[in-house]
Protein backbone atom coordinates (compact mmCIF):
# COMPACT_ATOMS: atom_id res chain seq x y z
CA UNK A 1 0.00 0.00 0.00
CA UNK A 2 1.25 3.67 -1.11
CA UNK A 3 0.72 6.07 1.98
CA UNK A 4 0.01 9.61 0.76
CA UNK A 5 1.44 12.51 2.36
CA UNK A 6 -1.97 13.46 4.33
CA UNK A 7 -0.47 15.24 7.23
CA UNK A 8 1.58 17.68 5.61
CA UNK A 9 0.20 20.96 5.61
CA UNK A 10 0.47 21.82 1.48
CA UNK A 11 -1.87 21.00 -0.94
CA UNK A 12 -0.81 18.80 -4.50
CA UNK A 13 -2.90 17.79 -6.77
CA UNK A 14 -4.03 14.31 -6.60
CA UNK A 15 -3.05 13.98 -10.00
CA UNK A 16 0.24 14.61 -9.34
CA UNK A 17 0.33 12.21 -6.23
CA UNK A 18 -0.81 9.47 -8.36
CA UNK A 19 1.88 10.17 -11.26
CA UNK A 20 4.44 9.71 -8.59
CA UNK A 21 3.00 6.32 -7.21
CA UNK A 22 2.67 4.95 -10.75
CA UNK A 23 6.86 6.01 -11.04
CA UNK A 24 7.91 3.74 -8.72
CA UNK A 25 5.49 0.79 -9.03
CA UNK A 26 6.61 -2.53 -11.19
CA UNK A 27 2.79 -3.24 -12.31
CA UNK A 28 0.22 -1.04 -13.85
CA UNK A 29 -2.47 -0.39 -11.68
CA UNK A 30 -5.80 1.20 -12.19
CA UNK A 31 -6.49 3.96 -10.23
CA UNK A 32 -9.87 4.19 -8.96
CA UNK A 33 -10.82 7.07 -6.45
CA UNK A 34 -13.30 6.48 -3.68
CA UNK A 35 -15.64 9.45 -2.53
CA UNK A 36 -18.41 9.83 -0.86
CA UNK A 37 -21.66 11.58 -1.62
CA UNK A 38 -20.93 14.32 0.81
CA UNK A 39 -17.88 15.17 -0.98
CA UNK A 40 -19.22 14.46 -4.43
CA UNK A 41 -21.75 17.02 -4.14
CA UNK A 42 -19.08 19.46 -3.41
CA UNK A 43 -17.71 19.23 -6.87
CA UNK A 44 -20.06 21.36 -8.40
CA UNK A 45 -19.24 24.51 -6.06
CA UNK A 46 -17.83 27.09 -7.97
CA UNK A 47 -14.44 28.01 -7.57
CA UNK A 48 -13.72 25.10 -5.25
CA UNK A 49 -11.39 23.56 -7.58
CA UNK A 50 -9.98 24.53 -11.00
CA UNK A 51 -11.91 22.69 -13.86
CA UNK A 52 -8.59 21.90 -15.60
CA UNK A 53 -7.16 20.18 -12.49
CA UNK A 54 -10.54 18.35 -11.87
CA UNK A 55 -10.74 17.62 -15.77
CA UNK A 56 -7.29 16.10 -15.56
CA UNK A 57 -8.33 13.89 -12.51
CA UNK A 58 -11.84 12.97 -13.57
CA UNK A 59 -10.70 12.49 -17.02
CA UNK A 60 -8.14 10.48 -16.57
CA UNK A 61 -9.07 8.04 -13.44
CA UNK A 62 -11.86 6.58 -12.84
CA UNK A 63 -14.23 8.07 -9.92
CA UNK A 64 -16.25 5.99 -7.51
CA UNK A 65 -18.56 7.39 -5.47
CA UNK A 66 -20.74 6.11 -2.73
CA UNK A 67 -24.31 7.41 -2.75
CA UNK A 68 -26.67 7.85 0.68
CA UNK A 69 -30.10 8.49 1.12
CA UNK A 70 -29.50 12.07 1.65
CA UNK A 71 -27.66 12.85 -1.47
CA UNK A 72 -29.03 13.20 -4.83
CA UNK A 73 -26.06 11.49 -6.73
CA UNK A 74 -27.35 10.91 -10.20
CA UNK A 75 -27.71 14.91 -9.92
CA UNK A 76 -24.32 15.19 -9.09
CA UNK A 77 -22.95 12.74 -11.80
CA UNK A 78 -25.82 15.34 -14.55
CA UNK A 79 -25.15 18.55 -13.13
CA UNK A 80 -21.50 19.93 -13.68
CA UNK A 81 -20.61 20.23 -17.08
CA UNK A 82 -17.24 18.63 -16.24
CA UNK A 83 -19.13 15.63 -14.60
CA UNK A 84 -21.31 14.87 -17.30
CA UNK A 85 -18.40 15.15 -20.15
CA UNK A 86 -16.60 12.00 -18.09
CA UNK A 87 -19.74 9.74 -16.54
CA UNK A 88 -17.89 7.17 -18.42
CA UNK A 89 -15.20 7.32 -15.91
CA UNK A 90 -17.73 8.00 -12.88
CA UNK A 91 -19.39 5.12 -10.74
CA UNK A 92 -22.40 5.80 -8.41
CA UNK A 93 -22.59 2.73 -5.57
CA UNK A 94 -25.26 2.54 -4.04
CA UNK A 95 -25.28 2.23 -0.22
CA UNK A 96 -26.25 -0.99 0.78
CA UNK A 97 -26.34 -0.77 4.75
CA UNK A 98 -27.71 2.73 5.36
CA UNK A 99 -25.37 4.71 8.13
CA UNK A 100 -24.84 8.52 8.84
CA UNK A 101 -21.18 8.04 9.75
CA UNK A 102 -19.66 10.14 7.17
CA UNK A 103 -16.02 11.26 7.02
CA UNK A 104 -16.78 14.75 7.72
CA UNK A 105 -18.41 13.84 11.11
CA UNK A 106 -16.10 11.33 11.28
CA UNK A 107 -13.57 14.40 11.60
CA UNK A 108 -15.72 17.04 13.36
CA UNK A 109 -15.56 14.44 16.50
CA UNK A 110 -11.92 14.56 16.10
CA UNK A 111 -11.70 18.10 16.11
CA UNK A 112 -14.10 18.11 19.41
CA UNK A 113 -11.78 15.33 21.36
CA UNK A 114 -14.54 12.48 20.81
CA UNK A 115 -13.66 9.19 20.68
CA UNK A 116 -13.85 7.47 17.35
CA UNK A 117 -13.13 4.14 18.19
CA UNK A 118 -15.97 2.45 16.79
CA UNK A 119 -16.20 4.53 13.39
CA UNK A 120 -13.03 3.79 11.87
CA UNK A 121 -10.50 1.12 12.12
CA UNK A 122 -7.70 1.27 14.82
CA UNK A 123 -5.33 1.97 12.31
CA UNK A 124 -7.20 4.58 11.11
CA UNK A 125 -7.57 6.35 14.59
CA UNK A 126 -3.85 6.14 15.54
CA UNK A 127 -2.47 7.49 12.24
CA UNK A 128 -5.31 10.78 12.71
CA UNK A 129 -3.48 11.30 15.77
CA UNK A 130 0.10 10.66 15.47
CA UNK A 131 -0.31 13.60 12.96
CA UNK A 132 -3.44 15.44 14.37
CA UNK A 133 -5.29 15.40 11.09
CA UNK A 134 -8.55 17.44 12.58
CA UNK A 135 -7.81 18.27 15.87
CA UNK A 136 -8.68 21.39 17.20
CA UNK A 137 -5.27 22.79 17.22
CA UNK A 138 -4.88 22.09 13.60
CA UNK A 139 -7.45 24.07 13.21
CA UNK A 140 -6.84 26.75 15.13
CA UNK A 141 -3.01 27.05 13.56
CA UNK A 142 -4.87 27.10 9.98
CA UNK A 143 -7.44 30.10 11.10
CA UNK A 144 -8.03 32.76 8.38
CA UNK A 145 -5.81 30.60 5.79
CA UNK A 146 -7.62 29.64 2.70
CA UNK A 147 -7.01 26.56 1.50
CA UNK A 148 -5.12 25.79 -1.61
CA UNK A 149 -7.57 25.11 -4.04
CA UNK A 150 -9.61 28.18 -3.00
CA UNK A 151 -6.48 30.34 -3.39
CA UNK A 152 -6.31 30.85 -6.87
CA UNK A 153 -9.84 30.90 -7.48
CA UNK A 154 -11.10 33.48 -4.84
CA UNK A 155 -11.51 36.96 -5.28
CA UNK A 156 -10.08 37.42 -1.62
CA UNK A 157 -7.21 35.43 -1.98
CA UNK A 158 -5.96 37.81 -5.17
CA UNK A 159 -6.62 41.19 -3.48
Amino acid sequence: MVQLNAHTHTHTHTHIHIHKILSIVSCVPKVMLLCGADISESFGVLNLRKNEDFTQTVGNYELICITTARNDAQKFNYEPDVLWKHQNNIQLVNEQITSDISSTKTQQALRRGQSIHYLVPDLVQEYSEIYNLYGSMNEERHLGFILAPLQKNTTEANS
